[in-house]
């Protein structure tokens, strides 16, 4: 639990020069992910990511507990986090990255974005580009994406005695509502 706390510590540090810069924080909404097989399908939502959103930089943070991801099974919950995603090991899935585009956050509006930055899973981090949509409103900030990850990449192994019911990529969608952080 030491561990978890320092990491989620050192990430939002690490894009939150707080100084004048409005910040967004996580509100409510979700991070999950599907696998589809002829088999089997898998879904998995975690209701608590932590979210920061820097306005002045356009720098964005997230962090999921991977043991806070709920199965429709709990042997499915099991495997993912004994045998997949090593959850002791591996307690957290993070992604810090800037925003792209040349938008203005103070303005309300829906803004087609890509956002470019590290997204570690399993211990691996890649740099990757993930669109999404960022929608301003009331005062408050959603930020929706739909991408896919590959198990590949991030070093999981999907046994072959398994493989007809686990995908080798899944799509993680990200729906997450931000308000001010006071």
């Amino acid at each position: 639990m030491k561990k978890i706390i320092i990491s989620l510590a050192i990430a939002f540090i690490a894009i939150a020069n707080i100084a004048n810069a409005q910040m967004f924080t996580f509100s409510t909404g979700s991070v999950s992910f599907f696998s589809k097989t002829k088999m089997e399908d898998i879904d998995a939502r975690n209701s608590s990511p932590k979210v920061l959103l820097q306005i002045k930089d356009k720098k964005i943070a997230f962090i999921a507990e991977n043991m806070a991801f709920k199965f429709q099974s709990k042997l499915m919950e099991e495997h993912y986090n004994e045998k997949y995603v090593e959850s002791e090991k591996f307690p957290l899935a993070t992604f810090q990255g800037k925003i792209n585009e040349d938008i203005d956050l103070s303005k309300e509006g829906v803004y087609a974005v890509t956002v470019t930055g590290n997204f570690s899973l399993h211990g691996v981090p890649q740099t990757r580009t993930i669109p999404g949509t960022i929608t301003v409103k009331n005062g408050e900030i959603n930020v929706k994406s739909v991408f896919t990850v590959a198990c590949g990449d991030h070093k999981i192994i999907i046994p072959s005695l398994v493989g007809a019911k686990i995908s080798e990529t899944v799509e993680v969608t990200v729906d997450v509502n931000l308000i001010p952080k006071k």
